[in-house]
């Protein structure tokens, strides 16, 4: 855009100015009909036009408010993913290709931790901006005992200090049907599809079961997606699965999720953090000469 014309369009594009704007239309054209049909014609057919005629500009300019309000949050939505990828390309540059390459485990593992909450912060953000209501975002990873079972722990949250966290549990139980989010999202997905659990209202959901006590005081409606890799046809033609742990997001509004690009998007960013823990933990390892 060049600069000569720049500063119209910020005028043009301000809140205020799309207000006032909308308001002068609005009262212009009620002026012209309540002079042109209702002084001259007056009757109840008049007036009832007069009224549709302020209702439709009325809407308009409503509907121009929300589609403005999405313009300023796909531009927030953008810098959070450009900020998350940032974050994941300058630290993966420091430790492992910088001066001071990172090599002590638990080191590798602080960092790790330091940026997944980054990460789960800006998620949330992304979110309260595509649905306008608080958000909760958590990363669960999953343990697997000698015996076979497991159970996924909470690793980092969005929210520092959770409240939910101080009255537990912290550890959630897999393959028993304790807590149907995690092991219906662990089921593999159709062809083409996201494995995921996705419920816009829980009060609604069937044999919806968890084993955090009063759970409606926290969530009412989820996502949750696997942060996992899966090798299709390993075998005999069977999937390799590597379960890492969990993405989930959870707010106490209803019915503001969708089963569509929310999904999508919450799985895209669960396949990123897939792969910035297997760096970080060593699961992959490359020799280039």
């Amino acid at each position: 855009m060049k600069l000569s014309t720049k500063g119209l369009h910020n005028l043009a594009s301000n809140p205020l100015s799309v207000f006032f704007g909308t308001i002068a239309s609005v009262l212009s054209f009620c002026w012209l009909v309540y002079e042109k049909v209702i002084i001259q014609a007056p009757g109840i057919l008049s007036i009832l036009i007069f009224l549709l005629c302020i209702v439709f500009f009325i809407s308009i300019g409503a509907y121009s408010g929300v589609v403005r309000r999405r313009e300023i949050a796909f531009h927030g939505i953008m810098k959070r993913i450009h900020k998350i990828n940032h974050d994941y390309r300058d630290i993966l540059r420091a430790a492992f290709g910088g001066e001071k390459t990172i090599t002590e485990r638990h080191k590798l593992v602080e960092v790790e931790e330091r940026i997944l909450r980054s990460v789960c912060q800006q998620i949330r953000e992304i979110y309260e901006l595509l649905i306008n209501r608080p958000c909760m975002v958590t990363i669960k990873l999953i343990t697997k005992e000698p015996n076979g079972s497991k159970y996924c722990s909470i690793y980092v949250r969005s929210e520092d200090n959770c409240k939910r966290d101080r009255e537990g549990p912290s550890e959630f139980e897999l393959g028993k049907w304790k807590n149907t989010s995690y092991d219906k999202a662990l089921l593999p997905a159709e062809p083409g599809g996201v494995s995921h659990f996705y419920s816009g209202d829980l009060l609604k959901e069937e044999n919806y079961n968890s084993q955090r006590q009063h759970w409606e005081r926290y969530y009412k409606s989820m996502i949750v997606i696997p942060i996992r890799s899966v090798i299709s046809g390993k075998g005999k033609n069977t999937d390799e699965i590597d379960d890492v742990g969990f993405l989930s997001l959870d707010t106490l509004s209803r019915n503001r999720l969708n089963k569509s690009y929310h999904v999508e998007l919450v799985a895209a960013f669960a396949d990123e953090i897939y792969n910035f823990i297997s760096l970080m933990r060593g699961r992959y390892i490359v020799t280039v000469k």
